[in-house]
């Protein structure tokens, strides 16, 4: 899929959401991103555009250091000035450098449709190119800790993860894989999925960024299956 494309679409739908929030939608804490308001997860997503076309992708990226610097830099703006920086910085991304800066953009605004009671966003066909991604990064995981490879049946999709022959398998709804693997849900959430074999040594890695939370991630209103 073309990443500008992506992108710009995603950014679409984000700014008119969030343009159209009240005060007390906007101070909402988001359940993916715990220490956020849905003002901060959008300030955030503008320091990322920002860091892109100012050419600061480097040491420190993804770090709670960096990414706490966008929301406080942010801080005393009001979201039509925070929103119109963002539209300035769009216009300058063409093309988009980073799969990176899409996947971030895509996984924080379905944060958004958590904490915002909406389920419609991102949509399909975008979940799927982040969860092709995902399971790829997976199966690394998989590898570099020595476990056997895990058969994952989501959708239309039936694919084996790490080495084969595979040690077991696993099944549940797109959306529900693609909030999972960015850590968007609970060891306890993804244990409930349906597994066949020891879900254990696979929760270990299941995330990229680190162990899953310890509670449960209690979003206002699922998504649908996919």
């Amino acid at each position: 899929m073309d990443l500008t494309e992506l992108y710009r679409s995603g950014h679409s739908r984000v700014s008119e959401r969030v343009a159209a929030l009240t005060p007390t939608e906007l101070g909402a804490s988001v359940p993916g991103t715990p220490l956020w308001t849905v003002a901060q997860v959008t300030a955030h997503l503008v320091g990322v555009a920002s860091a892109v076309v100012n050419d600061r992708l480097g040491q420190g990226v993804g770090t709670p250091q960096w990414t706490g610097d966008h929301v406080a830099q942010r801080a005393g703006q009001s979201i039509p000035e925070i929103l119109a920086e963002w539209r300035e910085c769009v216009a300058k991304l063409d093309p988009v450098p980073e799969a990176g800066v899409v996947r971030d953009l895509l996984i924080h605004e379905a944060d958004l449709s958590g904490a915002l009671g909406t389920a419609d966003a991102p949509p399909a066909d975008a979940v799927d190119w982040v969860l092709e991604f995902a399971l790829e990064d997976l199966g690394r995981r998989i590898n570099d800790a020595g476990l056997g490879g895990l058969t994952v049946s989501s959708g239309s999709r039936d694919q084996l993860v790490g080495p084969a022959p595979g040690d077991g398998t696993v099944s549940t709804t797109p959306w529900e894989l693609f909030r999972s693997l960015a850590g968007r849900r609970s060891a306890a959430q993804v244990r409930r999925y349906r597994w066949d074999g020891d879900p254990e040594p696979y929760l270990l890695v299941w995330n990229r960024y680190g162990p899953l939370p310890v509670d449960d991630v209690a979003e206002t209103r699922p998504a649908p299956p996919r």
